[in-house]
């Protein structure tokens, strides 16, 4: 199925230029979606660690 843009941005509901996160387990996914964020108009980052980084840390939060 093919979307349109407002669609996607609908599909999110975020407001327009939200900063978004986004993380995958090493961050080359992410790196694709953060793309694809900032060309619908939001701020996008990538957490370039992702969770292969993060899980290292006994200290940051974990949601199960």
């Amino acid at each position: 199925m093919k979307m349109s843009t407002d669609d996607v941005r609908a599909e999110l509901g975020l407001e327009p230029g939200a900063e978004v996160v986004a993380y995958c387990h090493s961050g080359s996914r992410s790196a694709i979606a953060v793309q694809v964020l900032r060309a619908l108009g939001y701020d996008g980052r990538n957490y370039v660690g992702s969770w292969h980084e993060w899980s290292r840390h006994d200290d940051l939060p974990v949601e199960r």
